[in-house]
């Protein structure tokens, strides 16, 4: 769960964007004496509900409450979000982006025994993923427009799927799934 800290960040771009936002509409407004503002707002609303309602849809089914499982969960609205494991038990993660880019590192990161889990989901941004090569792996990547990397695996265009599982995953006791979506952005996930 984010610290008050990063709430307090989130709170802080999100009410700055809105503020420069709002400037450049009434600046409009000054500059061009036919530009209606509620005219702008109306043709607007249709893509902010459609960001909005890919995000609700994305997020909602990657976090899904288990019970007795501990998820860790991370979320941005607006700006790139960073998320360090070394040194760390990794167990069940989730992480969400709605716009800007999501680097995840689990290069230095432990495996808790059984099957440990990383669920991420992102709406405009790409996602970079670091995975120990150390760890029995199995990954499923989805997105609508974009590429999708794992190491010299490559998936383009529109709607690629991108499915991997080494060979020691279905007998290791402490395993990685990783499961990533995107909707628009590049999908780039490598073993060092």
């Amino acid at each position: 769960m984010p610290d008050s800290k990063t709430w307090q960040l989130d709170g802080r771009i999100f009410t700055g964007l809105l503020i420069i936002c709002l400037g450049i509409i009434f600046l409009l407004g000054n500059i061009y004496p036919d530009f209606n503002l509620w005219h702008f707002v109306g043709r607007l609303w249709p893509v902010i509900l459609i960001i909005i309602g890919i995000y609700i849809l994305v997020s909602q089914n990657r976090f899904r409450r288990h019970p007795g499982i501990r998820v860790a969960s991370h979320s941005r609205m607006v700006g790139d979000l960073r998320l360090d494991y070394k040194g760390k038990e990794i167990g069940h993660v989730g992480a969400s982006q709605l716009i800007g880019d999501l680097t995840i590192d689990l290069t230095g990161a432990r495996l808790k025994p059984g099957v440990n889990t990383l669920n991420v989901s992102g709406v405009i941004g790409d996602t970079s993923i670091f995975l120990s090569s150390s760890f029995p792996l199995k990954i499923s990547a989805r997105s609508i427009v974009g590429d999708l990397r794992f190491d010299n695996r490559r998936e383009e265009g529109f709607f690629p799927k991108l499915e991997y599982a080494d060979n020691r995953y279905e007998q290791a006791a402490e395993k990685l799934l990783v499961t990533v979506s995107g909707v628009i952005g590049d999908i780039s996930m490598q073993r060092i």
